[in-house]
C-alpha cells in the first residue's frame, strides 16, 4: 500500500454510522473514524498508532465492505461529505437530506408492505367467505335435490297405489257381478225346478181325482146307451 494514498468515506458508510445501523470492531471504528479524505496512508498511521499491517488489514476490510475507498487526492466535495465531525453546514444538511429520504423511503415501502398485507388478508377473507357460500349453495343444492327425488318417489308409489286400488276395485267389482249373475242364476234353476214340481204336482192330482171319481160311481155306464158305452172304452 502506498504512503502516499488517501481513502474518502463513502456515503454508505458515513449513513450507516450515523444511523448506527452498523457496529464496527474497535479497530476498524477507530480507522473509519480517522478516515477523513485528506489523510495519506502515512497519517493514518500516526493518527491510529497502528503499526503498517493492522493499518492495512483494517483499511482492507473497510474497503471491501463498501464503507471506504481509496481517491488519489484530497477533495473539496470528499472534505464536505466525509467531514467525521459533521460540523460542515452543508454536510450536515446534506445527511439530513438524505436521512429524510431515507425515512420517507422506509415509511413509504412500509405501507406498500402493509397495503399489500391487508390486501392479502381481504382477498382471503372474499375467498372464504366465497368458499362458505359456495359450499352452503352446493349443500342447498343437494338438499333440494334429495327433496325433489323424494317428492317424485313418493308421487310414483302414489300412482302406483292408485293403479293397483284400481285394479282391486275392477276385480272386486267383477267378482261381485259374477257372484250376482250366478246367485240369480241360481234362484232362477231353484224357481224354475220349482214350477217343474208344482206341476207335476198338478198333474199327478188331477189324474188322481178322474179316478176316483170312476171309483164312485161303478155303474154309471151302465145308464147309458150300449153304443156310448162302447165309445167311452174305446177312447
Amino acid at each position: 500500500m502506498r504512503p502516499d494514498t488517501v481513502y474518502t468515506k463513502t456515503s454508505k458508510g458515513v449513513l450507516e454510522v450515523k444511523d448506527r445501523t452498523i457496529r464496527l470492531p474497535r479497530e476498524l471504528g477507530i480507522v473509519f473514524l480517522a478516515v477523513d479524505g485528506k489523510r495519506t496512508v502515512i497519517e493514518l498511521l500516526q493518527r491510529t498508532e497502528f503499526d503498517q499491517a493492522n493499518l492495512d488489514d483494517a483499511l482492507g476490510k473497510l474497503v471491501a465492505s463498501g464503507y471506504v475507498k481509496v481517491t488519489s487526492a484530497p477533495s473539496r466535495q470528499a472534505t464536505d461529505e466525509l467531514d467525521l465531525d459533521f460540523t460542515s453546514p452543508g454536510m450536515i444538511s446534506k445527511l439530513n437530506t438524505e436521512a429524510e429520504k431515507r425515512t420517507r423511503a422506509e415509511a413509504d415501502a412500509k405501507a406498500r408492505a402493509e397495503t399489500a398485507s391487508r390486501a392479502a388478508a381481504d382477498a382471503k377473507a372474499r375467498e372464504q367467505v366465497e368458499a362458505r357460500a359456495k359450499a352452503a349453495a352446493e349443500a342447498n343444492a343437494r338438499l333440494q335435490a334429495a327433496a325433489k327425488h323424494r317428492a317424485e318417489e313418493q308421487a310414483r308409489q302414489a300412482a302406483l297405489a292408485t293403479v293397483k286400488a284400481q285394479r282391486d276395485a275392477d276385480a272386486a267389482t267383477e267378482t261381485k257381478a259374477r257372484a250376482e249373475a250366478q246367485s240369480r242364476m241360481r234362484q232362477a234353476m231353484a224357481a224354475k225346478a220349482n214350477a217343474d214340481a208344482e206341476a207335476i204336482e198338478r198333474n199327478l192330482l188331477g189324474g188322481r181325482a178322474v179316478g176316483d171319481q170312476h171309483l164312485a160311481c161303478p155303474f154309471a155306464e151302465h145308464d147309458k146307451p150300449i153304443d156310448q158305452i162302447e165309445h167311452f172304452s174305446l177312447r
